[in-house]
């Protein structure tokens, strides 16, 4: 999706959203304020009759963690990234959400060292 985004602003008649690095940049290619960036939000939300939907910007920013974690971004990377936080802090919020896939990860490798295991066990009784 960030691929697609990255081609419509780099088709910009705008020659500095197109040399712009930030993800939504504002009209002179600098980062987007805060502001302006909930009333863009608010527009689009009217503009294509979704009032009712629930989109903060902390669920932009949560998700753009989370996908940076599970791309095995390293931490002080990230942290760097969403500027304010402490290490600390995106290990706390951030990495928690996947204990349940690191225990499915466990659990999936323990089966298939038991099956190698018990393969193992069975040519060694021949």
């Amino acid at each position: 999706m960030l691929i697609k985004w990255r081609k419509i602003l780099d088709n910009d008649k705008n020659e500095k959203i197109r040399e712009s690095q930030y993800i939504l940049p504002s009209r002179d290619g600098s980062f987007m304020k805060e502001a302006a960036l909930r009333s863009l939000i608010e527009r689009l939300k009217k503009k294509h009759k979704l009032e009712d939907t629930s989109i903060r910007l902390y669920k932009f920013r949560n998700t753009m963690c989370n996908r940076l974690i599970l791309a095995g971004i390293q931490i002080p990377i990230i942290q760097r990234i969403m500027v304010d936080n402490t290490q600390d802090v995106i290990m706390k919020i951030y990495t928690h959400i996947y204990r349940d896939d690191v225990k499915a990860a466990s659990e999936k490798l323990f089966r298939k060292e038991n099956k190698r295991y018990n393969e193992y066990k069975q040519e060694q009784a021949l």
